[in-house]
């Protein structure tokens, strides 16, 4: 093994961290009003992710909330001169139990997540959060997740560094157009069996109203995929030239046993 070759029992304990670890920047938000800047990440993205890698919540991952309670923050004096007012602040704590399933081995561990729940502004005005479970429970899982390696470009400070960022980007864009190159190549394929199931079909025709019946259903749905754009013209008019090609000799057949038996 060359230094710079990872050993393979560190592979085998990164193969979730390694394929979850980058994170596509059209779902981050960077709040540059927070000390020293933040990047949040939208929460039903990473939830995509983990279904991607373990498969549907309830199935492959999920949670159970063991507890949640209200604690006691700082107390706050806010009014005027002549009528000063006292609040205390509160923050709603929600505690999990994350689980997931690799490879048919289950793992789970606990995790917490809190929501300023009774806070003062700036402007002295006393705000209760009206979801504070909901918050508390997807902060929860976010750091769930993160512990598994879910978006640790963020969390690892990779996000502060533009270039970096960028090259995401260009990344995803790259994949992304891999994939929809081969996305089409299957659905040329796809359009070509259907092509040559049509052309089948005629061939193989008992009579000549099966062949008319044939031909008449194979038009429509060029027509019809034509219209919702599911093929193109040069395609709509290369399956219509092979399937009339094909209705033709079989008409033609069967117009010959006919003048035969005549």
């Amino acid at each position: 093994m060359t230094a710079k070759e990872v050993p393979t029992s560190i592979k085998k304990n990164l193969i979730v961290w390694d394929k979850v670890t980058r994170t596509d920047p059209t779902f981050t938000k960077h709040n540059k009003y927070a000390a020293g800047g933040s990047t949040s990440i939208n929460t039903t993205y990473l939830f995509k992710r983990a279904t991607e890698i373990f498969g549907p919540i309830g199935i492959g991952w999920g949670y159970k909330i063991v507890s949640d309670y209200i604690q006691d923050g700082a107390t706050k004096h806010y009014g005027t001169e002549q009528n000063i007012k006292t609040m205390t602040e509160s923050i709603h704590t929600l505690r999990i139990n994350f689980w997931y399933v690799l490879e048919g081995q289950r793992g789970e561990f606990e995790q917490y997540g809190h929501t300023d729940f009774v806070t003062l502004s700036k402007q002295s005005v006393v705000h209760t959060e009206s979801e504070p479970q909901k918050k508390s429970l997807s902060d929860a899982i976010k750091k769930s997740l993160s512990m598994l390696g879910f978006s640790s470009d963020i969390f690892l400070g990779l996000y502060d560094d533009d270039q970096y960022v960028e090259s995401v980007k260009l990344d995803l864009e790259a994949e992304g157009a891999e994939i929809k190159i081969d996305r089409q190549a299957e659905k040329a394929l796809e359009f070509r069996d259907w092509v040559d199931e049509q052309v089948s079909l005629l061939h193989e025709a008992t009579n000549r109203n099966a062949v008319s019946l044939y031909y008449k259903k194979a038009v429509r749905v060029l027509a019809e995929r034509l219209s919702h754009q599911r093929i193109s013209q040069t395609q709509h008019d290369g399956g219509a030239r092979l399937i009339l090609e094909e209705s033709d000799k079989a008409a033609t057949k069967f117009d010959d046993q006919e003048k035969e038996n005549v």
